[in-house]
């Protein structure tokens, strides 16, 4: 989420294995909260809450693109003590897709795990709602602010969004 990562302390995190992050995401105000989903296929459940620098209470970092390569390759000592250092950790960035700014989330050691989000307003039963899109490339859906909206639009589709990116 370049442009958008602040060095703030929010939970002390291990510096055993520090390689890798970066200063701490600030996720986008119109994000944070909680969402709710109810389509098939909702990659992070059926709930997921954003705060100014979590999600579902994991911290978010900028990554150093090396750190992945790196754990795949074998070249950190110690992946295990890696693996419980950085469990609560997610990583973060912007990524432009297709004209559209999304803002990507992902597990700190993922494999093409692509998990893309972006808030886009949307007209449902004649009133504006802001939705929280998500694609994994994939598939997609939507994510709502409560969980009776969340209900009604179970795997709706809006017409003028492409989910698989």
């Amino acid at each position: 989420m370049s442009g958008l990562t602040t060095h703030v302390n929010v939970k002390a995190a291990d510096t055993t294995y520090g390689n890798g992050n970066g200063a701490v995401v600030t996720v986008p105000k119109k994000m944070q909260g909680t969402w709710y989903s109810y389509d098939s296929n909702a990659h992070s459940g059926r709930k997921i809450t954003f705060t100014a620098h979590t999600v579902n209470g994991k911290i978010i970092y900028t990554q150093d693109k090396s750190i992945i390569s790196d754990y795949f390759n074998g070249n950190i000592q110690d992946q295990a003590g890696f693996d419980r250092a950085t469990k609560n950790w997610m990583s973060g960035q912007t990524t432009k897709m297709k004209n559209n700014l999304f803002y990507e989330i992902n597990p700190w050691i993922s494999f093409e795990n692509w998990s893309l989000y972006r808030v886009m307003p949307q007209k449902i039963n004649g009133k504006k709602h802001n939705v929280l899109l998500y694609s994994s490339r994939y598939d997609g859906g939507n994510y709502y602010r409560s969980k009776k909206l969340a209900k009604q639009m179970k795997n709706y589709k809006f017409k003028k969004v492409d989910y698989h990116l």
